[in-house]
């Protein structure tokens, strides 16, 4: 029987114990447990009538990023593409990394989930989320 992490933990718990392991075992650690290389960061900010979520994405297209809402959670997957190796260099330190990764941000109550607002530039997804009427 495999065991599939999806089933037994929230997307936001999941998301949590990941960079645990991440800061605790360092990227290298981490692909051999198993966990996406690749982790952008991301920063949400709250003023009156919105939040704003800024994720860094330097190297990655906007059509390789899609967003989806599932319930209150907006999942963002992506590739990036960018890293080009040398094949037979001898490379004494490498930290840019390329392949997919999935970020879940759990949204608050407030969020009208029918206005969420995208825009990708320079490398920064930043997404709008309008508070509701009520909550403002």
């Amino acid at each position: 029987m495999k065991f599939n992490d999806e089933d037994f933990l929230h997307p936001a718990i999941r998301g949590e114990v990941d960079d645990f392991f991440r800061q605790a075992l360092g990227t290298l650690s981490s692909r051999s447990v198993g966990l996406d290389a690749w982790n952008p960061q991301l920063d949400v900010t709250e003023e009156d009538d919105r939040y704003v979520l800024e994720m860094d994405l330097p190297g990655v297209r906007r059509e390789d990023v899609t967003m989806e809402l599932q319930g209150r959670t907006l999942m963002i997957t992506g590739n990036r593409k960018l890293v080009r190796r040398i094949v037979g260099a001898r490379y004494s330190h490498c930290e840019r990394v390329s392949g997919s990764f999935r970020r879940s941000v759990p949204l608050p109550r407030q969020v009208d989930e029918g206005g969420i607002s995208p825009a990708m530039e320079e490398g920064i997804l930043r997404v709008e989320l309008p508070k509701k009427r009520a909550s403002r």
